[in-house]
């Protein structure tokens, strides 16, 4: 490749002389203090690269004592300002073995954060070892770490540093990344398997099972090993000093919030968060300023405060009752299949039971999934693996149900009482794959129809939400095979149908309409999809932009990246809501657009947020609470009539939900990472 070079970026700073004690050769040539950060490392990645593409000028420039020597003379040469404030170095060595360089000042870092003994282990966390003493480097969530909503293929150009790198600035570019000194970063995702490759311009480190982990790297550069990236200069350090393992990191095993550790030869080891959610399900960019660059999950990424952290991305909780009806006649009994809320009605968990004899697990319902996910309570999981087992719903009996079984717990299990999640989309976006080609397996609701358990005129399920801070003693549920009449009877109206487009393997109809207090907003051609697995609305800026100004205080806050609207609030001062399901519009209640309380206490998030670039509309359980809900799959409708509390409640929902042992469950969808080509998308 004509104009190829290769490079390394150094930090050069006079404070790196004051750490005599690193007990290290490979701090700076002769085992001497330098003030070229770990300048030994950095030779060794450009020899290794000029010897991998046998530049015989460049190998006798850089290799031996002599090189390393030469090495450090010339910068020295070159970075005359040291004395002023520390610079980076970036040097380049071409086929020919001439060196050049470009400097400039960077911004003092702590030698903590350059030499730390060890990396903290998240809060909350414990190390395996508790070895944490030494130097400590500095924890302040400085970095915003996100993950490339497209993949990249793995090669010598991944693998060593050059400049040819579109793959990396692509990366930047999507992530809106635009100046060096942002302080964000963006994870390369390999397209041969979903994991981690690395940063754009770092290594990344994520807590794993007790200890910090980061993707593995060939010693030599063969596309069948690794993750793909290259070996940096402080990975190679933390490796040897045990400060890290290697260990394949997938994407869906990443959550939103988690922290993480990234680090370069500029900034050393820098603390932050990761936020992936959203990528992985719609690959939204936010068109909103804020922390974040997307939303995954319907949800958006970023910084989101704890209250909020499954709320954006996470599971909406209800208590739901599972209930299923065993016989086509009118009469038959009902399997009914309680269920619990999480917090702040954030997620709702359903039991049902796989195996025989049949053990019970707690089941996230998404109609935004196909995938059917479990982790069994022994602890025993299968990586990669599907097998076939019987499935009891309410009752009813599955038999021969693919079960994707889990290869490693995602943070947010680890803490929750869900043990998966069981997809209600259509079987096209089912993620199995046989032999690396995709293998779409049926899911419950087609087995259910294929064995007869529910007939094919009744190929269908519902579903009523109901909210934690409701003061209605109904139970949130669904129905299998039948529609609860009562309740459409109830709601005073018939059922309203509108054909959908499953096309892309999810409920998606027309929604060419809202109206805020009466005035309409047309919105042609405009299309929905309805989604149990997201919490709130996402909708178009121009419409969330008109429904706030019509909330008295309401105001777009950077740090939520969101709309947020002040906590004294009444019912009477919220808006009347209603987006179009087919040519009719329905309500969404007015307690419903105050999700959860900012963690201040001070203002409500509002339930109804930014799309970003996303072309249509996405109905989570904000909107969902408010309709019964007919999932007619075998005639490709939706259905829907109002469902609306008589009071209207602005108490926030309960901090523990209505069931027992309620703990906080952020987004299991992320094991649907249908937009990731994955070979394997375990929990």
């Amino acid at each position: 490749m004509d104009g190829l070079k290769l490079f390394t970026t150094i930090r050069c700073d006079l404070e790196l002389l004051k750490v005599p004690d690193v007990v290290s050769s490979n701090v700076g040539w002769n085992q001497n203090p330098s003030p070229f950060y770990m300048l030994d490392f950095h030779r060794d990645r450009m020899l290794k690269a000029a010897i991998h593409w046998g530049w015989d000028a460049a190998i006798r420039t850089l290799d031996g004592e002599d090189g390393l020597k030469g090495l450090e003379t010339f910068l020295r040469e070159n970075v005359t300002e040291l004395a002023d404030a520390p610079h980076s170095a970036k040097v380049l060595i071409d086929k020919s073995g001439n060196l050049s360089i470009v400097t400039g000042p960077t911004g003092p870092v702590h030698l903590n954060n350059l030499f730390p003994s060890y990396l903290p282990a998240p809060l909350g966390h414990l190390a395996k070892d508790s070895s944490e003493i030494g130097r400590a480097p500095e924890r302040n969530f400085a970095y915003e770490v996100l993950v490339d909503g497209e993949t990249t293929t793995k090669s010598e150009f991944t693998h060593f540093k050059t400049t040819h790198r579109p793959m990396y600035e692509g990366a930047r570019h999507r992530a809106s990344i635009n100046n060096i000194a942002d302080k964000k970063e963006v994870l390369l995702v390999n397209k041969e398997d979903g994991s981690i490759m690395e940063g754009s311009i770092t290594t990344p480190y994520f807590w794993r099972n007790g200890r910090w982990v980061t993707p593995p790297v060939a010693r030599e550069f063969a596309l069948a090993q690794g993750s793909g990236g290259n070996s940096g200069t402080t990975r190679r350090w933390a490796l040897e000093r045990n400060l890290v393992v290697e260990e394949v990191i997938s994407i869906d095993s990443l959550v939103d919030g988690e922290e993480c550790w990234i680090s370069n030869a500029l900034r050393g080891f820098i603390h932050g968060r990761s936020y992936v959610h959203s990528l992985l399900r719609y690959n939204i960019d936010p068109t909103k300023d804020g922390p974040y660059f997307r939303k995954s999950n319907n949800k958006q990424g970023g910084f989101i405060p704890v209250k909020l952290i499954a709320a954006l991305g996470g599971r909406v909780s209800k208590e739901k009752v599972l209930v299923k009806k065993l016989s086509p006649e009118p009469d038959a009994e009902h399997g009914e299949v309680t269920a619990e809320d999480s917090q702040n009605d954030m997620l709702y968990l359903c039991k049902v039971a796989v195996g025989t004899p049949p053990q019970e697990l707690m089941l996230d319902f998404d109609t935004g999934s196909a995938d059917f996910w479990i982790k069994y309570g022994d602890g025993s999981y299968a990586s990669g693996e599907c097998g076939t087992d019987t499935l009891t719903v309410g009752g009813l009996a599955v038999k021969k149900q693919t079960v994707e079984t889990a290869s490693e717990l995602s943070e947010q299990f680890v803490s929750s009482t869900g043990d998966g999640l069981l997809g209600l989309a259509f079987s096209t976006i089912n993620t199995v794959r046989d032999g690396g080609k995709a293998d779409p397996q049926a899911t419950p609701m087609e087995n259910m129809v294929k064995q007869g358990d529910i007939p094919k005129e009744a190929a269908l399920f519902t579903s009523a939400f109901y909210s934690s801070r409701d003061t209605t003693t109904s139970k949130s549920f669904y129905t299998f095979g039948f529609i609860d009449q009562e309740l459409v009877k109830n709601s005073g109206e018939e059922i309203h149908w509108v054909e959908i487009d499953k096309s892309d393997g999810f409920w998606a109809f027309s929604s060419e309409s809202v109206s805020i207090n009466g005035e309409s907003i047309p919105l042609p051609s405009n299309m929905a999809i309805a989604d149990t697995g997201t919490t709130l609305s996402l909708m178009s800026d121009d419409v969330v932009d008109a429904l706030y100004a019509q909330i008295p205080g309401a105001t777009y806050d950077w740090s939520n990246q969101g709309w947020i609207f002040p906590i004294t609030i009444t019912v009477d001062d919220l808006p009347e809501f209603k987006v179009a399901i087919g040519d009719k519009e329905f309500l969404i209640q007015k307690e419903d657009l105050a999700f959860a309380p900012t963690d201040d206490g001070e203002s409500w998030y509002g339930g109804v947020q930014s799309r970003g670039s996303l072309p249509f509309n996405i109905y989570g359980d904000s909107f969902l609470k408010s309709i019964y809900v007919i999932w007619d799959q075998g005639n490709t409708r939706f259905g829907v009539v109002p469902k609306l509390e008589e009071t209207q409640n602005l108490t926030p929902p309960t901090a523990t939900g209505n069931g027992e042992a309620k703990t906080r469950v952020t987004s299991v969808a992320m094991a649907a990472a249908d937009f990731i080509d994955p070979v394997s998308v375990p929990l």
